[in-house]
């Protein structure tokens, strides 16, 4: 029985560049949805960050839920890829939902009790 190691540390909420999806350069979001399991190899700060799972379109993006082993298993964390004008970048999803719920409250004293059991139910669903 073999151990994984468990998925790369990331820094959350910094965009990566997206450099392949599949071992190919991206050319659309669709690259991202031509198979069951998607590999995206992303580079931040100077660093391959490569990561694997399914994929889904949303909106104007694409998320892909990267899974603990070689695209299966249970979910590790989210990204959400977006590309404009040949560039793709993808971010860490639970730092995009943090900054959403943040700018959908207005930061008076009752509201941001509100945003805090808001993060509280967004934690728990993890």
């Amino acid at each position: 029985m073999s151990i994984e190691s468990p998925a790369a540390p990331v820094i959350s909420g910094l965009p990566d560049s997206v450099v392949a999806v599949n071992h190919r350069p991206p050319h659309t979001l669709e690259d991202l949805l031509v198979r069951e399991s998607v590999l995206v190899e992303a580079t931040a700060h100077g660093q391959l960050v490569t990561f694997q799972g399914s994929a889904r379109r949303e909106a104007d993006a694409v998320l892909v839920y990267e899974k603990e082993r070689a695209g299966v298993g249970r979910d590790v964390r989210d990204w959400e890829i977006t590309g404009q004008g040949g560039r793709f970048e993808a971010v860490e999803r639970a730092f995009t939902r943090v900054v959403r719920k943040v700018k959908d409250v207005v930061m008076a004293p009752r509201d941001f009790v509100r945003l805090i059991k808001l993060l509280e139910e967004d934690r728990n669903k993890e």
